[in-house]
């Protein structure tokens, strides 16, 4: 009798242990906080996210057991950009038709802004203000240096509630009940940005806003002292890519 040895059928190994992944909160409106957010998913880490509210830049942080990996990340978006595409995609829905092909950016407005400063002799900046649900933006674009954001904790229906009853008292020239109205809206309109226009020696705003800040009459707003047309030039346009910025010297 011959014994053949033949060789046992090997055991897989155990399977690799799998922690439970739980899919990441997901927000559609921003893809590199869903990318930080994926990553600290599948490393197992828990993910600190931190936005400088003037620039956008992100600041990443994973918290490991046993150490912590920090992030910065650009966030390559041109507020100037942005906001101005957004007042101009209004007024297109507005009258059914594309009004512009022009794109405006940070960089094409510092120097509009320029042209603007060489033709009149006064520094002049652009002041975005949208309405968000739970917050107004505010966008200050100087004649010199980047875009300054800044936010103010009121919510949509606070504001525009605050610009309708400043309307209607504004009207009434018997009284001066707007006052209140006129102090408030300039608190959350002007007065976070009012440190970096005095320190940039500006002269004349030219407002960009959208919703019922459009209708809001602006050179009567108050710190408290004075109006505000009585210290800059005070102007409204619908976007910058739908405005004529050429400058004509009135003549006699």
């Amino acid at each position: 009798m011959q014994i053949i040895s033949v060789p046992s059928t090997p055991v897989p190994p155990e399977p690799f242990p799998f922690l439970e992944q739980h899919p990441p909160y997901l927000n559609p409106e921003d893809s590199i906080s869903n990318l930080a957010n994926l990553i600290g998913n599948e490393t197992g880490a828990t993910t600190l996210i931190d936005r400088n509210p003037n620039t956008g830049d992100y600041n990443f942080t994973w918290n490991y057991p046993n150490n912590q990996t920090t992030l910065n990340v650009s966030s390559g978006l041109d507020p100037v950009e942005s906001i101005d595409q957004d007042f101009e995609a209004q007024f297109e829905r507005y009258f059914g038709e594309n009004l512009t092909d022009q794109v405006v950016t940070s960089s094409s407005l510092r120097e509009t802004l320029q042209e603007i400063e060489a033709q009149t002799g006064k520094k002049t900046a652009v002041v975005y203000a949208r309405v968000l649900p739970d917050q107004l933006e505010l966008v200050l674009a100087p004649p010199k240096g980047p875009p300054r954001r800044t936010t103010v904790a009121v919510d949509s229906q606070r504001v525009c509630s605050q610009v309708n009853e400043f309307r209607y008292a504004v009207n009434d020239v018997t009284t001066d009940n707007y006052l209140s109205s006129a102090q408030t809206l300039y608190k959350w309109l002007i007065a976070p940005l009012k440190t970096e226009i005095e320190a940039l020696n500006i002269g004349a705003l030219i407002f960009s806003s959208d919703r019922c800040l459009r209708s809001l009459p602006l050179a009567a707003l108050h710190d408290g002292q004075q109006f505000l047309i009585e210290k800059y030039t005070v102007s409204a346009i619908p976007s910058v890519s739908l405005t004529d910025t050429s400058h004509k010297a009135l003549q006699d």
